[in-house]
């Protein structure tokens, strides 16, 4: 069901989503990711704001609203590929344990 390329990126996930600076409560950063997929590789822009810090599954963990836009990388359709993709967006919130370092 998934491949070895997309097991690695969505363990690098929080790796590749955290900003390389200090993030204050109600601060946003953007990033971009290309996420294999069974529609091909994706082009993934995610807007995240820093929304509380409080309990979240037993721990004390930032609470970061998600938001963006995918689309399939431009390229040829191709019998192999699964699904097709419309104005794809999305939206959502993760949990992020500073003491953890994990999502």
């Amino acid at each position: 069901m998934f491949s070895e390329n997309a097991l690695e990126k969505f363990g690098s996930f929080a790796e590749d989503s955290t900003p390389r600076r200090v993030v204050k409560l109600g601060e946003s950063w953007a990033f971009r990711l290309e996420v294999p997929s069974n529609a091909g590789v994706l082009n993934v822009d995610i807007r995240c704001t820093f929304k509380e810090l409080g309990q979240h599954a037993g721990h004390k963990c930032m609470r970061i609203k998600c938001a963006g836009n995918f689309s399939p990388q431009a390229g040829p359709d191709t019998p192999d590929r699964l699904v097709k993709i419309e104005k794809g967006r999305f939206s959502g919130n993760v949990w992020f344990d500073p003491e953890l370092g994990m999502m």
